[in-house]
């Protein structure tokens, strides 16, 4: 999307997410020392994509647990 349009509708200019990419063999926890060092006295979150897709799959999970408690099972549809 374009920034200006962007800006349109979200009209806070501050980033607000970064996204970094690792070379493959980069070691992930070595990577994340380092941006903690220079972020430090920021309020900065850091999840990697397994932990940031494995959140996203917990909360969807938990936000669906009531309908599937609620969902009647099929003896009972009998």
């Amino acid at each position: 999307m374009d920034r200006q349009t962007m800006l349109r509708y979200l009209p806070d200019p501050a980033p607000s997410n970064l996204a970094i990419y690792l070379s493959p063999d980069a070691p992930l926890e070595t990577a994340r020392a380092e941006i903690e060092k220079v972020a430090a006295g920021h309020r900065v979150l850091l999840f990697s994509n397994r932990d940031l897709r494995a959140e996203a799959v917990r909360i969807f999970d938990r936000t669906f647990a009531i309908t599937y408690a609620l969902k009647p099972s099929r003896s009972s549809l009998r």
